[in-house]
């Protein structure tokens, strides 16, 4: 699991890369490669963060000595990174719900915070395992805010360079988030691109 990770990543870098330069089929990339991500995330976190082999998950013996809190805690924060990565994802396609899916992973990354900071302060320290998780989930949270904080005419004019009726398109509907003409031309241009 730990390699679909890695070359998701890798492929999404790729897709962003590919819409920099306009090259067609940078958004499928982008989106095939964070999907397969927060999918590989969001169900399967329990596996992925305790390196259980898929061969092993239905052997009673790979969860032998695995807390409840270890389990809970590697599901949680699969759902967290699955949210984030989500809520990237539709930051870079411009797509509407993204700063919701971003809240909403950044509640949870600080619930998780505020879990290991709880235990850090009742005597308890957090193991490797849980610092391995909130670092996880803090590169994730990291790229997220970076994304929420950036304007989306800023990504606009970054990949749609060679489109300046699309960018001018973007920035009167953006100028006017109300007006449904106005954000229907622009979808209408950026769909023809």
């Amino acid at each position: 699991m730990k390699t679909i990770e890695q070359i998701a990543v890798s492929i999404a870098f790729l897709g962003v890369m590919m819409k920099m330069m306009a090259i067609a089929g940078g958004d499928t990339v982008l989106a095939a490669s964070l999907l397969i991500l927060a999918f590989s995330y969001s169900p399967f976190g329990l596996f992925l963060f305790n390196h259980i082999p898929v061969s092993r998950w239905f052997d009673r013996k790979a969860y032998m000595g695995m807390t409840a809190a270890r389990a809970l805690g590697s599901f949680a924060v699969g759902v967290v990174c699955s949210v984030l990565v989500t809520g990237i994802l539709f930051k870079l396609l411009q797509l509407p719900g993204a700063r919701e899916m971003m809240w909403m992973g950044f509640v949870g990354v600080g619930m998780l915070g505020i879990s290991v900071a709880f235990r850090s302060l009742s005597g308890l320290r957090p193991g490797a395992f849980a610092r391995g998780l909130f670092r996880r989930a803090a590169v994730w949270v990291v790229l997220a805010f970076a994304l929420y904080m950036t304007p989306g005419v800023v990504l606009v004019e970054a990949f749609y360079r060679q489109h300046p009726e699309y960018i001018e398109a973007y920035k009167r509907a953006a100028a006017d988030p109300q007006n449904e003409r106005l954000q229907w031309e622009a979808e209408e241009i950026r769909s023809q691109l």
